[in-house]
């Protein structure tokens, strides 16, 4: 296991992170509670199934009232309403991660030259363990895990030894730029879930990637 990741560990153990569906649905409150009911919209376009899809996974997730904020609640991080926006997608589809979590606290491993070590990255890491119903136990017996990194490109994925350690490097997967549409890590996600492939072909974007992607590069300009 590395330093960041008993380092990651340590701190959901001890609960100075928050991770999990009730942060997600937490965080999806937060942003609702600021930015309005956004997530469901009408489909006019119903010729375009993955939209359609997309659309109908973030319909049904849960309206939460926000926390209070004498709660254990983790700063909102620039990249929170898109893992919120897959979190969604990818439990309507029954394939909820048994814990994730997002943070601003990793040492950008992409970062050379003088700078190499002293910045940090933005990322999201999601965790189906072997006991999830989903996990095809004799390709992956201890399940997968699927990484989201800015600034990486493209999300990546591994699948995990017992004690949740990874087996070797993620991968990336061409499939998934770093803001694709979320009903297509939910494609993803099931087929490296039963021991499929990795898929290849390129999905659409989400919709809200361009805000979102301002957010971020405002997050990186100020590190």
């Amino acid at each position: 296991m590395s330093p960041d990741t008993t380092r990651v560990l340590g701190q959901i153990e001890r609960g100075e992170m928050w991770c999990g569906p009730d942060a997600a649905r937490a965080i999806a409150a937060r942003h609702e509670d600021a930015y309005g009911h956004a997530w469901p919209r009408p489909i006019t376009d119903h010729a375009n199934p993955a939209d359609e899809a997309w659309a109908d996974a973030l319909t049904v997730l849960p309206t939460r009232t926000a926390p209070e904020r004498s709660a254990m609640s983790p700063q909102a991080l620039p990249h929170d309403p898109y893992i919120t926006a897959v979190l969604g997608a990818l439990t309507a589809a029954g394939l909820e991660p048994s814990q994730w979590w997002t943070s601003d606290a990793e040492t950008n491993r992409y970062t050379t030259g003088p700078d190499a070590g002293c910045t940090t990255q933005l990322d999201a890491v999601l965790v189906w363990e072997g006991d999830h119903p989903a996990v095809n136990t004799e390709a992956h017996e201890d399940g997968i895990t699927l990484v989201w990194e800015h600034p990486a490109e493209q999300w990546q994925w591994a699948p995990r030894k017992p004690h949740g350690e990874l087996k070797r490097e993620p991968e990336f997967l061409d499939s998934l730029p770093s803001w694709v549409d979320p009903a297509v890590v939910v494609i993803v996600a099931r087929t490296l879930l039963a021991g499929g492939p990795a898929p290849t072909s390129v999905g659409p974007l989400w919709l809200e990637h361009e805000q979102v992607q301002a957010a971020v590069d405002a997050w990186a300009a100020q590190e």
